[in-house]
């Protein structure tokens, strides 16, 4: 993949070496003993992030690791604690248990994945039990002493048994070491960089995409940026839609758009929501992947499409189609009526329109 991103990069001058600022319209590039002074008119600012680190459990990358170090492991540990319980502590947990580890994951609030509904983490956490995953909510890791980890759950103290413990509570934005006052740049709360709708900062010469700027830390949403950022700076019309697919590559698979049901009904709208399992899905149930479903927020006033979980199998490629749909405004109806080959995983979603636009219809049923 890197080679393949280097072949694109291939009319591009590549500079290797460490980027500071040293005014507004300035660069300075360190390699070895020589640094390299750059002039800019546009530049587009993209460091990504670095795993968060947690004080009482100093990252070695032999036994206490963070995601970059997991990755890197040459043998499957007997028994691995993962510290966090969003993205990227499930999804390891996941690929580690499949590979015969013994996880527990410790997650100091009270559940995992905290950016999904209920009902969908629900799926997940039935599948980490079939996996053999403990999930310890609630709970925090005090230190690790040898093999020992020393947990405080409730102001109760517990000890278990880990060969590794895998540090994964968020990402840190690589933004502390650019100088950025003598660009005329303050980094907001958690050293990311406010941008504009075409990822310009307060100096309009410097634009900033990915995880340096607000939102999830994901993928997809710094390349939409960085391709915002470019059309920008070149004069051409663009603007960063903030609609930005959510995806967990758990097992099953858990994706979401747009508005959850939870924060819908916090926001006091009225809305309806149709939800289609794949355990009567046909081509779920010949792939005997048959956990989880689609489910619907619609607005209760007028049937539009404003959010959307998918669980199950697919879930990150179902999630386009919905994402779609939560951007054009699409009214559950339209949804419903599309016709979706059989059999697909795709039917799910047109019959959890059509159970939405069945509820749209009684209006004792819609939920506030």
């Amino acid at each position: 993949m890197r080679g393949g991103v280097g072949t694109l990069l291939r009319r591009v001058e590549v500079i290797a070496g460490t980027a500071r600022f040293v005014g507004r319209d300035r660069v300075a590039v360190e390699s070895d003993d020589h640094v390299e002074h750059l002039q800019f008119r546009s530049v587009v600012i993209a460091t990504g992030s670095r795993p968060a680190t947690v004080a009482a459990l100093p990252v070695d990358q032999h036994r206490i690791l963070d995601s970059t170090g997991a990755l890197a492991l040459s043998v499957v540990p007997d028994d691995l604690v993962v510290v966090g319980g969003g993205y990227i502590g499930v999804e390891l947990g996941t690929a580690y248990a499949r590979l015969g580890s013994r996880v527990t994951i410790v997650e100091v609030a009270d559940r995992i994945l905290a950016e999904f509904d209920d009902d969908a983490v629900g799926v997940i956490g039935a599948a980490l039990d079939r996996l053999g995953v403990v999930t310890r909510t609630g709970t925090a890791v005090i230190r690790v002493d040898g093999d020992e980890v020393h947990l405080d759950h409730g102001g109760t103290a517990e000890t278990i048994k880990a060969t590794h413990v895998l540090v994964a509570v968020g990402r840190v934005p690589n933004t502390d070491d650019l100088q950025l006052g003598d660009a005329g740049l303050e980094c907001g709360p958690g050293g990311r960089i406010a941008v504009d709708p075409q990822q310009r900062t307060a100096n309009p010469a410097i634009y900033a995409i990915g995880d340096i700027t607000d939102g999830p830390a994901l993928a997809h949403k710094a390349s939409e940026q960085g391709r915002v950022a470019a059309d920008a700076l070149c004069g051409e019309p663009a603007a960063f839609d903030q609609l930005v697919p959510l995806v967990a590559f758990c097992e099953p698979e858990l994706a979401a758009v747009g508005l959850s049901e939870r924060a819908a009904q916090a926001s006091g709208q009225a809305v309806v929501v149709g939800k289609a399992a794949f355990g009567v899905n046909g081509r779920a149930l010949t792939i005997e992947q048959a956990d989880g479903f689609v489910k619907l927020v619609v607005d209760a006033a007028h049937g539009f499409v404003i959010g959307a979980q998918v669980v199950g199998p697919n879930a990150s490629e179902l999630i386009s189609e919905l994402t779609v749909a939560v951007e054009c405004a699409l009214r559950v109806d339209d949804l419903a009526g599309a016709i979706h080959p059989h059999p697909t995983l795709g039917e799910a979603i047109a019959e959890a329109a059509r159970r939405a636009h069945r509820r749209l219809q009684r209006p004792s049923t819609r939920l506030r």
